[in-house]
């Protein structure tokens, strides 16, 4: 696994010129080259990690069953999916996820059912399940590949620093409605965001970009994803 190398990309400059455009679209008479220079550090992380992250998924199924494993484990602490949803979820998981997991609920569990033996309709055993979740992503997180790393949200907050001290005012999004109806009617904050994610994820629309901004402020943390606009 230490014998992996991902180099780091230095982006050209003119990968930039959207951005830079969008800065002064926020302040015209600003000195922009220093959030440009900030901005694109934080992108090239972003881009670094991303590539990294490819590459240890290409030695084991660790970085995604991770994925899994905390959908599974927020759809669980929120209103529990139906037994059919769940049954897919965990047929979903990879074999040895599934021996961790079975493995955690017969030693951990006050019932010593596995996995097969759940009552899904039973909230004590939706309880120890969620545990068993949440234990066998601990035990993943330690694994190649393991973790989501954080980067792509920074360069969304580089954003948001470089938006307030051009304009003086705090980075807001369209409302909700307007969003859905109006997807590319955009203030000049997320026209700054879009046009930065988009050297990221080249096929992010603005919908996709709120979505990241309102993930870095502490709701779902999603990657951008592609979407109609």
């Amino acid at each position: 696994m230490s014998d992996i190398v991902i180099p780091y990309k230095i982006l050209e400059i003119n990968l930039f010129n959207n951005v830079e455009t969008a800065l002064k679209n926020i302040n015209s008479t600003a000195n922009v080259g220093i959030h440009l220079i900030r901005i694109k550090a934080a992108v090239e992380r972003a881009i670094f990690d991303e590539e990294r992250d490819a590459a240890f998924e290409q030695l084991g199924p660790w970085s995604e069953e991770l994925r899994k494993l905390n959908n599974f484990l927020k759809r669980l602490k929120d209103k529990p999916p139906t037994h059919d949803r769940i049954k897919k979820r965990i047929e979903a998981l990879h074999q040895v996820t599934k021996y961790f997991l079975n493995a955690r609920l017969k030693i951990s569990g006050t019932s010593g059912k596995g996995l097969n033996e759940l009552n899904l309709g039973s909230i004590e055993d939706l309880e120890e399940l969620k545990m068993a979740v949440s234990h066998t992503r601990k035990i993943h997180h330690e694994k190649p590949g393991g973790g989501n790393h954080n980067s792509i949200y920074d360069v969304v907050r580089c954003v948001q620093w470089s938006y307030s001290k051009l304009s003086g005012k705090k980075p807001t999004l369209t409302s909700q409605d307007s969003a859905v109806r109006f997807p590319k009617d955009m203030n000049a904050y997320e026209e700054l965001l879009l046009e930065t994610i988009k050297i990221i994820t080249p096929h992010a629309t603005a919908n996709s970009a709120r979505e990241l901004e309102r993930a870095t402020r502490g709701s779902r943390k999603k990657k951008p994803r592609s979407q109609s606009s």
